[in-house]
């Protein structure tokens, strides 16, 4: 299980993890953070992870046609989410035919 490792969602799926047994160490659930650490953030991804991370917002961007730049490192550190999982459950709300907020992008 991958995650950014933030309040909310991500601590609750964690949570619903453990109650069903997967054990809460970076082989089994991963908390991503680049260059500043997540409430629950454990896992620093590596420079080449984010530059990969930055290059596919900019390609999604192409897309979505919002603003990256406030957010850049928290969406390039999405990637590293994306990029470790062997598939991808997302949860969010629906705007525009769009998936909105971080969970857009990662989707």
């Amino acid at each position: 299980m991958h995650s950014g490792g933030a309040y909310g969602a991500d601590s609750d799926w964690t949570a619903v993890a453990e109650e069903w047994g997967m054990p809460n160490d970076q082989r089994h659930i991963s908390h991503y953070y680049y260059n500043q650490k997540t409430p629950i953030g454990n896992s620093p991804i590596s420079d080449a992870d984010y530059n990969e991370g930055v290059n596919h917002v900019i390609t999604a961007n192409d897309v979505l046609n919002r603003n990256p730049e406030k957010y850049l490192h928290l969406l390039a550190r999405n990637w590293s989410q994306v990029k470790y999982s062997n598939s991808v459950f997302a949860i969010g709300s629906i705007k525009n035919g769009q998936v909105d907020g971080g969970t857009g992008w990662a989707v």
